[in-house]
């Protein structure tokens, strides 16, 4: 029989049509449409696209979590065009759910019936409602664990017993990819496309294409011969794990608030201090900018969230692009703790969120952290575009003129004009190629570096401007702790490598082949200890350029002058790598002007007075000089010259790191400039009221005896007339001390909880300050 009927040795798969509601398996009644149940027998056994009229065997189905076996009636599919046919059976929902009013409730339904008949069925198609269905599919993306097999959800604009539809197309063709491809993600069928589910954004309230994906191109598209699959885009899993779910999504604690025009701190305020309230998707102008400035009541209300552990999600309210840091609101709101949401949709933002929060010991900062990290495709984190030679459409457009600019200018190693061409749109420019897939970051200048203790004020400054400049960082932290930390680990090129430096062998698996090291060591442990067995490994490593940032020991200059405790160490680190012979520059660095807020342990925090004023206590006299700069603006940019420049020029050199040199008079000053209010100087001893580490409070007291009442020069007599000059030759776009103070103070203070620019500022007129009244 089955020889003279060659066609019923034809392969057949089995998929099961999940029917939840929604207009596809709607018919008219006297109050409009309504759902209609007995869909199988009233909208598809007529159809002879579903029906090869073959005998209707039953198949089994689970309908409950107790196991509870059915049989029901299935359907098969004529022979496509792959020799292949369907069977098919459908399993319809008790009570047919309204896709405007679905929650996460009927996620766990739908995600329950999957697991259930997983191990019966090829493949699943879902029927759904269109208003909700981009959230559905996002959430299901998340929600299943380890998927090895397609769940394809759709519906249409028209109920298939319509003569006009879109039904019939959409749901045959769902059928037919859930039983013909392998492609093991929860997708969206929509007018002949195929979108990844968690990519997918609904575009129109009645056309037949309502359904777009603007970030993502379709992972398959169909035309009157076949199906093309573009499984280059097919996202798998890499864990042999079984396939689980994860239920109970935490959508009653998660809201999405759309920024607009005169929208006020206060709406957003009450929106963050709804009562259970634990995430937030934003949705942001443009790039990713709100109103405000980084000391606006937005920004602070923003910070104030972050801090009470609500996680808020920045994205574009553009329906094509991504959110970047380029834009200085954007900036602001990363620094508050916001997290930039890349290119996800609303709807994908919110379900991951619900997500991830939903999950068993969920953290903010660890939820935090994965929003910005694709789980299953959700988001783009490396983009390469191919562009075709100017040649072929006669015109050199201005996108592959910046790329060559851009590609010159990462040659010459020239940071400004780098910074220049990509302010647009750095994650574009940096990883696109041209015509001969030359990228701006060609391979051959490429170098790999090694950055410790990465996510302190020094490493974190030069690993911004590396990994920028296309250079690989491998970045050491003994942990993923803190804001610094997890913006890091979002950066392109940065490879984290979390260990202690005690560990001679993770030492030398993060020096091998890499070429060059920055090293900025802290008090954590025995420092001499660690220093030379990071110069060890180095030197093993035959790593070209050593940049260790060092600190004086003053006791070798006489005068009666105390080392001080934390400093000497360095020094005595730097003498070993001279002794050695490894190729090293060293880096004394300057006082950072965020020491008056930003530390743990600030050295000379400016205390705010009940007049608006400020007070800045220090033990220095007020006219003695000072070395300054801003750690994380202008460290990085010199950080990279140095390398740049190499240890033909620099090696065994000693760089004072600071970018003006400034009496505490002088700071008052340009404090109380970019301020706009009176800032007075009190020479005194350095008082903090937070715990300090061990051994801190005595480096302190040195400090206050050597510098204070001795008035030893901040990196000795030797280097301190090369200050500020070495230093601008290797960068002039450095952040004076008074547009600190204008532009950055106000948002760490803000950042630590302060509330003083909430004031009403006095105008600059009105400011009178006499610095000769100094309390010294």
């Amino acid at each position: 029989m089955d020889d003279q009927y060659p066609e019923l040795q034809l392969p057949e798969s089995r998929v099961l049509i999940v029917i939840t509601g929604g207009t596809i398996c709607m018919r008219k009644s006297p109050d409009g449409l309504v759902p209609a149940r007995g869909f199988l027998k009233a909208g598809l056994a007529p159809r002879p696209v579903f029906n090869d009229g073959s005998y209707p065997e039953p198949l089994e189905i689970v309908t409950d979590d107790k196991g509870t076996r059915k049989a029901v009636q299935s359907l098969r599919t004529p022979v496509s065009t792959y020799e292949r046919r369907v069977r098919y059976c459908v399993l319809e929902f008790e009570k047919l759910l309204d896709s405007s009013s679905i929650d996460s409730n009927g996620w766990d339904q739908i995600a329950r019936t999957v697991q259930r008949n997983y191990q019966l069925f090829d493949g699943f198609v879902i029927l759904h409602g269109t208003d909700s269905l981009a959230y559905t599919s996002s959430a299901l993306s998340f929600m299943f664990h380890n998927l090895g097999k397609p769940v394809i959800l759709t519906g249409s604009q028209a109920p298939m017993m319509n003569l006009q539809t879109d039904a019939q197309d959409n749901l045959l063709n769902s059928l037919i990819i859930a039983g013909h491809f392998m492609i093991p993600e929860v997708c969206l069928f929509f007018n002949f496309k195929l979108f990844r589910g968690n990519r997918a954004t609904k575009v129109s309230a009645e056309d037949f294409d309502a359904f777009g994906s603007p970030n993502l191109p379709p992972l398959a598209t169909v035309s009157s011969t076949k199906t093309n699959v573009l499984w280059h885009r097919v996202h798998r899993s890499v864990d042999l794990r079984p396939f689980t779910i994860q239920t109970s999504l935490d959508t009653a604690h998660v809201a999405c608030l759309r920024v607009f025009p005169g929208i006020t701190p206060a709406m957003v305020d009450a929106v963050l201090r709804l009562e259970g309230l634990k995430g937030l998707v934003l949705e942001t102008f443009g790039a990713g900018n709100t109103p405000g400035g980084p000391d606006s009541a937005m920004t602070r209300c923003l910070a104030d969230a972050v801090k009470r552990g609500i996680v808020i999600v920045n994205v574009t309210q553009c329906l094509s692009g991504s959110v970047s840091a380029l834009y200085a609101p954007g900036a602001f709101l990363g620094r508050a703790g916001v997290v930039f949401g890349q290119d996800l949709t609303s709807e994908a933002a919110l379900t991951k969120l619900a997500y991830l929060l939903a999950l068993p010991d969920a953290t903010p900062e660890e939820v935090a952290k994965r929003m910005s990290v694709s789980l299953r495709g959700e988001l783009t984190e490396t983009t390469r575009t191919h562009f075709e030679h100017p040649s072929r459409s006669g015109v050199l457009t201005p996108e592959l003129s910046s790329l060559t600019a851009l590609g010159y200018a990462v040659q010459k190693g020239d940071l400004q004009a780098t910074k220049d061409i990509i302010r647009g749109e750095p994650r574009w420019l940096l990883n696109d190629a041209d015509y001969q897939m030359n990228s701006p970051v060609d391979t051959r200048m490429q170098r790999t570096v090694v950055t410790i203790n990465s996510n302190g004020r020094q490493s974190a400054s030069f690993i911004r401007v590396a990994a920028a400049l296309g250079w690989q960082v491998r970045a050491q932290m003994r942990d993923l702790n803190g804001i610094v930390a997890r913006e890091l680990c979002e950066l392109d090129n940065v490879t984290v490598y979390i260990g202690a430096l005690e560990d001679k062998k993770f030492l030398d698996d993060l020096f091998k082949s890499a070429q060059c090291a920055f090293i900025n060591t802290t008090h954590w442990g025995d420092e001499v200890a660690i220093g030379r067995s990071l110069a060890d490994a180095a030197k093993k490593a035959g790593i070209q350029h050593y940049i260790y940032s060092s600190m004086p020991d003053h006791s070798v200059f006489g005068n009666n002058w105390r080392a001080l405790p934390l400093w000497a160490p360095k020094f005595t680190v730097e003498q070993y790598i001279r002794q050695i012979g490894l190729p090293a520059t060293f880096v004394y660095c300057g006082i950072y002007h965020n020491n008056f807020t930003g530390l743990d342990f600030p050295l000379f925090r400016m205390e705010h007075q009940y007049d608006g004023s400020f007070v800045w206590q220090a033990p220095f006299h007020p006219d003695q000089p000072l070395p300054w700069l801003d750690s994380e603006h202008d460290i990085g940019p010199a950080i990279y010259q140095l390398f740049k420049e190499g240890p033909r020029k620099w090696n065994g050199k000693r760089i004072p790191l600071a970018f003006a040199s400034m009496t505490p008079r002088e700071v008052c000053k340009a404090f109380s400039t970019g301020l706009r209010r009176s800032v007075r100087y009190k020479r005194g001893p350095i008082v903090i009221n937070v715990p300090t580490p061990t051994g801190y409070r005595e480096h302190l007291s040195a400090l206050e005896y050597t510098l204070g009442e001795k008035g030893a020069p901040y990196f000795g007599p030797d280097l301190e007339p090369d200050v500020p000059k070495v230093s601008l030759e290797l960068w002039e776009g450095n952040r004076s001390m008074e547009e600190y103070a204008q532009e950055v103070f106000p948002v760490e203070e803000a950042a630590n909880g302060l509330t003083w620019m909430e004031e009403v500022e006095t105008p600059r007129r009105e400011i009178e300050i006499d610095f000769e009244q100094i309390n010294c």
